[in-house]
């Protein structure tokens, strides 16, 4: 699975890159968006944003960076095993709605999509999402293989 994650992703990430990590981390892996973020500051040459629950809040930040690609990181209930990672074109997200935060992505993509070429989230499947939890072992295990494979 690693192998063939690292294939998609890199298949995805073109030109310049922002990444948004969506979610609340006060709610154990629906915070993993965030953390993902967090935990990339400084190692990687993309445009890093941590939105926190209000994705449509950062339109203006996005469009200024001009980039060729947005990716949206978060969890989400694709009906996967805890822990799995997914990964999303625009119009799937738009069609199914994936996440807690699903008006909030859907009109920034909305937005975005008239000058960002390339739009995906990168999802994944949440354990607990109980207020006042940490992540789950799952959780870390994915944000794990994401730091890997997004540094390398």
């Amino acid at each position: 699975m690693d192998q063939r994650l690292k294939e998609k992703l890199k298949a995805f990430l073109k030109g310049k890159a922002v990444l948004l990590g969506i979610g609340n981390i006060l709610k154990g892996d629906d915070g993993i968006g965030p953390e993902l973020i967090k935990r990339l500051s400084g190692r990687v040459d993309y445009k890093l944003i941590d939105c926190g629950t209000t994705p449509e809040n950062y339109v203006g930040p996005i469009q200024k960076e001009n980039p060729d690609t947005l990716i949206l990181i978060d969890c989400a209930d694709f009906g996967a095993a805890p822990g799995e990672i997914g990964i999303f074109e625009k119009d799937r997200i738009k069609e199914v709605g994936l996440t807690t935060h699903d008006a909030s992505c859907k009109l920034l993509m909305e937005v975005l999509s008239e000058t960002i070429p390339s739009i995906f989230m990168i999802a994944i499947q949440p354990g607990s999402t109980q207020f006042g939890e940490s992540l789950s072992a799952e959780a870390e295990e994915a944000l794990r293989k994401l730091e890997e494979i997004l540094t390398q």
